[in-house]
């Protein structure tokens, strides 16, 4: 079942190897509250040549997020 697949996490932690600044730090990962990573959302290239992580919202007072753990495919592929 796919509820098996899925986690309800209160907070999610998007991890860089070094803080903000000038020479910001790279992305990692993404984890949930546990510490595992998880996949969320989408990588999407824009037209001007930057990257972002598109994340979809939840509504108020929900979990921020029903992730999957990381590595599962959503397509079935390899």
């Amino acid at each position: 079942m796919a509820e098996e697949n899925s986690k309800l996490t209160t907070y999610v932690d998007i991890v860089f190897d070094g803080p903000p600044g000038p020479e910001a730090g790279r992305f990692v990962e993404v984890e949930d509250a546990s510490g595992k990573s998880i996949k969320l959302g989408e990588w999407l290239q824009r037209p001007d040549g930057s990257w972002a992580l598109r994340i979809q919202a939840t509504g108020a007072g929900g979990s921020v997020v029903d992730a999957a753990p990381a590595g599962e495919d959503d397509d079935g592929g390899d």
